[in-house]
């Protein structure tokens, strides 16, 4: 079955990842093990990006699964038989936590134990082996924060409207282009509190 990227989305969520309302996600992106991959509201994911890929042992003999794969796949590793003496090792061990309204750009690659809070901007092919604070703007290998998208005050008040829980029906009537006058208009809207 090929799948088109307005229906990986949906796809993915029926095999049971915890991922947010209005987000997408592009094509060929790889989400590993979905018990520890949270993704918020309104998120933008670009095409090849990897999060939480699996790890192997650093500190064992050897780095290969051999050691911890009960019957190994024979096409990817040859000939090898099964491992009676296969000790546990489990190869995405941390968790990944992507907030609401996070932008992760093409081939960008998230390791496990990391946390991109809501509104921050992770560049195209970026490796990203720490957490990156709210609204800020993350580019390299290893990312590291070059900007952030609003001035401090901004970045507050957006963080404690929460706007990405209000109803679609409100947000969508709101002068995007403008965050001083959204903020006002989230700030002043009467269900919220």
């Amino acid at each position: 079955m090929k799948l088109f990227q307005r229906n990986y989305y949906k796809f993915l969520r029926n095999k049971g990842y915890d991922i947010g309302d209005f987000t997408y996600i592009g094509i060929k992106t790889r989400l590993c093990d979905k018990s520890k991959i949270k993704i918020g509201k309104y998120c933008c994911i670009g095409n090849y990006v990897l999060i939480n890929p699996a790890s192997h042992p650093l500190n064992w003999l050897s780095v290969h699964p051999f050691q911890y794969k009960k019957a190994l796949d024979y096409k990817l590793y040859g000939n090898m038989p099964d491992n009676l003496n296969y000790k546990f090792f489990d190869e995405t061990p941390k968790s990944v936590e992507i907030g609401h309204d996070v932008w992760i750009g093409e081939d960008a690659c998230i390791m496990g134990g990391v946390k991109i809070h809501t509104g921050a901007v992770i560049g195209a092919k970026a490796v990203v082996t720490k957490d990156i604070p709210p609204y800020a703007v993350a580019v390299g290998v290893p990312a590291k924060v070059i900007k952030y998208r609003f001035e401090k005050d901004i970045i507050e008040r957006l963080l404690k409207s929460c706007w990405w829980d209000l109803p679609y029906e409100f947000i969508k009537t709101l002068p995007f282009n403008n965050i001083k006058e959204s903020l006002n208009l989230i700030e002043n809207y009467s269900d919220f509190k």
